[in-house]
């Protein structure tokens, strides 16, 4: 089990009280010491819809040099 939520029609809500989902939710967040180059990967991560890297990759391939 990676969270808890709830049930409202044809969707999930995460119960964020719940100690677990929040140690989840702080997981997708970008540490503060990391590069500026690592911040936009972790970016277009999230907004592609947590896209793989590897698709990243083949995408902005000068973001991983």
């Amino acid at each position: 089990m990676i969270g808890c939520g709830t049930r409202r029609g044809k969707l999930y809500y995460l119960d964020l009280t719940n100690d677990t989902a929040k140690r989840l939710s702080h997981a997708h967040h970008v540490r503060g010491g990391e590069s500026i180059r690592m911040k936009k990967i972790w970016l277009w991560h999230r907004q592609l819809g947590h896209a793989s890297f590897g698709y990243l990759k083949l995408l902005f391939p000068k973001l991983f040099l």
